[in-house]
């Protein structure tokens, strides 16, 4: 059944228009509906017994919203980790767009949105030097040199002119090529969803215990969003699966003294001298002189890659002030150990002296808004 769907929907592709022609409307009926209730007539066997299996498997098929995609698919992930095809890691059917082929693959969102509700207006393509590292993340932690399968491809090509086919294809990880003149068996196709699925459940496992993804929100900033989402009145949500990258207080005192305690020893290196934490009463962490002068340093401790830190309005509007005599120091990638006596070790560094904070390199998380009098 689901190998005669596919072939059906390469079959027609070769009609492909952004319009709505009864061509691309019984597209949309194999893409949505018919490919989809084939393999939600699976769900059971799909979501498996293995370890980590996903329990709450979902799939969701689309071929666009108003004008027809070049590129449908059908994709299956977890309901609360990859809410939509904009988040996460899911295994996903990809059409080519010439329909020579469909290529079932293990991958991640090409694209991101600053707020689900805002999906379709705000979405943006992964850079693609973060779709590499995505990449790179994911085929080092499934160890998949090591993986002995002739048939599994680590490239694909959606024969697809702009930027989301490329997109589509930087950030496939690996899966199975299915040429149009043969489609497998609809036995060996459940097959190689189960195979990709394992993987998946990999990825899921270790994406909620290491905060050191590219291009992932740091548990800094989904903090700071929920408190911003609290203060709004709005209760703020996390993925039920998401709980073990929340830090206590603890921790968080933990990363901010080590982030501390390896950036004064990086100052002392550089040349620093008189350096002093005052982090407890100042808008900013390091006192520190250089040639004389005073200068304020920014010290920010994370346990993601530190690819971006949350800074408040003060510390926004001091080190504008201070400029250039101040200095963003981020110690990334540190480590927590969670022993009868907890600690925080490692920690990558990068130094940005005369720290000059420009308007395109902030993010509003949230407003202050004053209500216009009647």
């Amino acid at each position: 059944m689901i190998s005669a769907q596919i072939r059906e929907v390469l079959e027609l592709q070769k009609h492909y228009t952004s319009k709505n022609t009864p061509e691309m409307q019984r597209r949309g009926v194999l893409i949505r509906k018919d490919i989809a209730k084939s393999l939600e007539a699976q769900i059971d066997r799909l979501k498996g017994t293995y370890e980590n299996a996903i329990d709450d498997l979902w799939i969701q098929g689309k071929d666009g919203d108003g004008n027809k995609a070049v590129i449908p698919w059908v994709r299956l992930s977890s309901k609360s980790l990859s809410p939509s095809a904009t988040q996460g890691w899911y295994v996903v059917f990809l059409i080519s767009a010439n329909g020579a082929s469909c290529n079932l693959s293990l991958g991640h969102a090409s694209t991101s949105h600053d707020d689900e509700a805002m999906e379709r207006r705000y979405q943006r393509v992964l850079t693609p030097e973060v779709a590499a590292n995505l990449m790179a993340w994911g085929k080092k932690n499934l160890q998949l040199d090591k993986v002995q399968n002739s048939r599994l491809q680590f490239e694909i090509d959606l024969e697809a002119k702009g930027g989301l086919g490329a997109a589509y294809e930087r950030t496939s990880l690996c899966g199975f090529v299915y040429p149009k003149e043969n489609i497998p068996s609809d036995e060996q196709i459940f097959s190689d969803v189960e195979y990709l699925l394992t993987f998946l459940s990999k990825l899921y496992e270790l994406q909620e215990t290491d905060p050191a993804i590219p291009g992932a929100e740091s548990p800094e900033h989904k903090e700071a969003v929920a408190a911003i989402d609290a203060a709004a009145g709005r209760d703020y949500k996390a993925p039920k699966k998401q709980g073990r990258n929340q830090m206590s207080s603890a921790d968080k005192k933990l990363i901010e003294e080590r982030a501390v305690a390896v950036a004064i020893g990086h100052l002392k290196e550089l040349g620093y001298t008189s350096i002093k934490d005052v982090g407890a009463t100042h808008s900013y962490d390091l006192d520190a002189s250089l040639n004389g002068e005073s200068h304020c340093i920014e010290v920010k401790g994370t346990m993601s890659l530190g690819e971006k830190v949350v800074l408040t309005r003060n510390e926004v509007f001091l080190h504008r002030q201070e400029f250039p005599r101040n200095g963003l120091l981020v110690v990334s990638e540190i480590k927590l150990e969670k022993s009868e006596v907890p600690k925080a070790s490692g920690g990558v560094i990068r130094f940005i002296p005369a720290w000059k904070i420009e308007d395109e390199d902030l993010s509003a998380l949230g407003y202050d808004y004053v209500v216009p009098k009647k």
